[in-house]
């Protein structure tokens, strides 16, 4: 008996064997379930991205960029520079949704522009 006579029949035992078949409904179940669970696992991801980035907008409000410097030219020449920074204007307490990133609107109220963050909450 050759190689390819053996390879062939059992190539063909193969196609015929039923064991370890996996039935069409339950690959379908499968997949919409992964397919559900994916859906949820990317709303998440975006939630927590917005809420990061909020976060993060709070942050680099909150850098303080005050300064204050003399510059002795001469004994009689003295060169001042001073900047205070504003207080911070956004704040984010704690469980609450991102500073500057809630949208407020009810149906109907849609006009097509977009609405201006105030920097506080309503």
């Amino acid at each position: 008996m050759n190689l390819v006579g053996r390879t062939i029949r059992a190539s063909g035992k193969l196609l015929r064997d039923e064991r370890g078949s996996v039935a069409a409904m339950s690959t379908l179940f499968l997949t919409v379930m992964l397919g559900l669970g994916v859906l949820g696992g990317l709303v998440v991801v975006r939630d927590h991205l917005v809420q990061e980035f909020g976060d993060f907008g709070v942050a680099l409000d909150n850098l303080d960029q005050s300064f204050l410097y003399h510059i002795e030219v001469c004994d009689d020449c003295v060169i001042t520079a001073e900047y205070i920074d504003d207080s911070a204007t956004l704040q984010d307490p704690a469980n609450a949704a991102p500073a500057c990133l809630v949208i407020d609107s009810s149906p109907g109220e849609e006009d097509g522009s977009a609405p201006t963050p105030s920097g506080e909450f309503p």
